[in-house]
This record gives C-alpha cells, sequence and structure tokens, in this order.
C-alpha cells in the first residue's frame, strides 16, 4: 500500500476530549502538535467547547503541546496562543514536514515521542507522517471550512471509505494499541 499507509491515521475519534492522555504518556509520547481549525475550535473562531478546554488543561499538565495551523488570521492565533498557554507557529505551510519540524523544535521532542492532532488527511494526517510523527484524526467541529478544505473533503471521505473497505482504517482495538483510547 506505500504511499496510502501514511492517509491512514493511527487513532480516529470524535473529538480532542476522547483522546486518552494517560495512554500516550505510557506510550512515551511527550509533545503533542495540536491543529486549530475545527480541531481545537470552528474555522476562523477563538471559541473553544469547554471540553475541549479542560482537556487541553490537562494536556498541558504532561506534555509539551504547539499549535501548528495555516491559518493566516496571526491575531486570532496569537490569541488563542495566550489563552490556552501554548506556543503557536501560523501560518505553518502543512502538509510540509518542516511545519511539524518546527513545532518538535518547539517541543523538544523526536518524532517517535510526537503525535500530531488534527481534522485533515491530506494536511494533518499525511503531514504528521511524512515527518516521521504519529497522527490522531478527530472529527470536524464545525461544518464550516475554508474554502479549500471544502474542495478536498468530498477526496477525503472517498480515500476514508476506501481505507475501511480494504480494513486499514483504525478500528477501536487497533487504535488502542496506537492510541491508547477508545474510537
Amino acid at each position: 500500500m506505500g504511499l496510502l499507509r501514511r492517509f491512514v491515521p493511527d487513532q480516529a475519534v470524535a473529538s480532542v476530549a476522547e483522546i486518552d492522555l494517560d495512554g500516550l504518556r505510557k506510550r512515551g509520547i511527550g509533545g503533542l502538535l495540536l491543529d486549530v481549525d475545527n480541531t481545537l475550535a470552528a474555522w476562523n473562531s477563538e471559541e473553544i467547547a469547554p471540553e475541549t478546554e479542560a482537556w487541553l488543561a490537562k494536556a498541558r499538565e504532561q506534555f509539551a503541546v504547539c499549535i501548528v495551523s495555516n491559518s493566516t488570521k496571526r491575531r486570532r492565533i496569537q490569541a488563542l496562543k495566550e489563552r490556552l498557554g501554548v506556543e503557536a507557529l501560523a501560518p505553518a505551510g502543512k502538509p510540509w514536514p518542516c511545519a511539524f519540524r518546527k513545532g518538535m523544535k518547539v517541543t523538544g521532542t523526536a518524532p517517535e515521542a510526537t503525535i500530531v492532532v488534527g481534522d485533515q488527511l491530506l494536511t494533518d494526517v499525511f503531514g504528521a507522517h511524512w515527518a516521521g510523527c504519529q497522527a490522531i484524526l478527530v472529527e470536524r467541529v464545525s461544518p464550516r471550512e475554508f474554502l479549500s478544505t471544502r474542495l478536498v473533503r468530498p477526496l477525503e471521505r472517498l480515500l476514508i471509505g476506501w481505507l475501511q473497505r480494504r480494513g486499514t482504517w483504525p478500528t477501536p482495538e487497533k487504535a488502542g494499541s496506537a492510541g491508547g483510547g477508545a474510537d
């Protein structure tokens, strides 16, 4: 399967709040690189759900955390960075590996000790694997999206369906061994 394997997340969950932080820590993960748009907050928004903020507060206690976003709204990202108490890189240039390497420089972690969390196969999951990291795919927070993202979502759905039919998409058992949590 080769290249297509880079599109398969190590875990797929409904939201970041479902990610088992203790399980990640037990597996030697030390750094989290987080997407913002439709991962932590709705696209182009600074509002974050209370359960996501609670998860992020717990994550900051156990991990080095950095936001890695392609957003060009620097003031918005700066406001989120300050409010959440995490470092942020934007616009990062995902899926290029250099975007994730910059994030790992901030977290001080090697690729094998870093998890990328995001809502897109083509930027977050593919880019994470290209950079040697693991990836957790979350369902998008909102249907509102940047135009280019809306254009690639049908391709993502086709790819996910094909990977599911082949049996290569993460199941709860695979996610438990790879991501330490339930689907």
